[in-house]
């Protein structure tokens, strides 16, 4: 986990998987002695089965969090290239995360450098989500050496010039996202 501060004001934090540890990474031995056995083993399962599948040179960002005082002010930005920097220190050929379409966040990782790789329609699990789609982007640093020896980002994906209909085309749906290419850099 990286953590962002301002004094003892905790501005945000970013969790990730990687080199097969993270917040989220139970071992069996821990649903058991929470919840026993049948209903551990069951959950432990569930958990299995819908957790993402990380490969062993990738970082996943489960969550970027900034509390919403900070936002837009740079913070998430900062937290994005923190743990793409780490990603390029532990030797991650890739930094890979979800968002839902309909996130203001996909337009940061959209100037971060990350390409849409796939999508994925929530179908009859809209009822419990306020989102149709949960897109999938990935990221590709390629570490650039500092003066003191110390692996800097070097963004190496190419990022896409046309950003308005970018997420709805990847899942399919008619509606637009509120993503312009007005508010990214040439």
């Amino acid at each position: 986990m990286v953590a962002l501060q301002s004094g003892n004001d905790m501005i945000g934090y970013a969790a990730f998987f990687v080199a097969g540890r993270g917040p989220l990474s139970p071992r069996l031995s821990n649903f058991l002695s929470e919840y026993g056995l049948i209903k551990g083993g069951g959950n432990f399962l569930l958990f299995k089965a819908t957790e993402p599948r990380v490969d062993a040179s990738e970082l996943y960002i489960y969550n970027i969090n900034v509390r919403s005082m900070h936002r837009g002010k740079g913070a998430g930005g900062a937290l994005v290239d923190a743990v793409s920097n780490l990603a390029v220190s532990m030797g991650c050929r890739s930094v890979r995360l979800q968002v839902a379409t309909h996130n203001r966040a996909m337009i940061l990782y959209l100037k971060k450098g990350f390409v849409v790789t796939g999508a994925v329609r929530t179908g009859w699990l809209r009822r419990f989500f306020s989102f149709h789609c949960i897109v999938t982007m990935e990221l590709r640093p390629t570490p650039r050496r500092l003066s003191d020896g110390r692996p800097r980002l070097q963004r190496r994906s190419p990022r896409p010039r046309d950003y308005g209909f970018l997420s709805s085309a990847a899942c399919g749906i008619a509606e637009t996202t509120s993503v312009s290419s007005k508010l990214l850099p040439t």
